[in-house]
């Protein structure tokens, strides 16, 4: 074969290869962007989430110390125990476990 036909099968090669990896590097680049997209999604989820652990934990505080007053032989800290005992066994859930101080830190620490 004479130069010319080579070099031109060669420049085709390179032009199909160049042509597959462009294509590949646009669908990878694509879904790294759809993959970016989901975490944010996911980070705002677990914010949110963080900040409502923090607001239930409020929310018992308070109405264990209005259950304290009504009833003072037993402490705030009895009462939650209590109660979360009770929950636990009436709608067979998990027990919880996160304090509001760990949801503040895992807040901080994703915002």
């Amino acid at each position: 074969m004479s130069d010319v036909i080579v070099e031109g099968l060669f420049l085709l090669g390179a032009a199909i290869s160049g042509g597959v990896l462009a294509i590949f590097a646009g669908r990878s680049s694509a879904e790294v962007e759809k993959l970016k997209n989901q975490n944010e999604r996911r980070e705002k989820l677990v914010e949110k989430l963080l900040k409502q652990v923090e607001a239930y934990h409020l929310l018992e505080d308070l109405y264990a110390s209005d259950l304290s007053e009504a009833e003072p032989s037993k402490a705030v800290k009895t009462i939650k125990t209590e109660y979360r005992n009770k929950v636990v066994e009436l709608h067979q859930c998990s027990r919880p476990e996160m304090t509001s101080n760990e949801a503040k830190k895992q807040l901080h620490v994703i915002t």
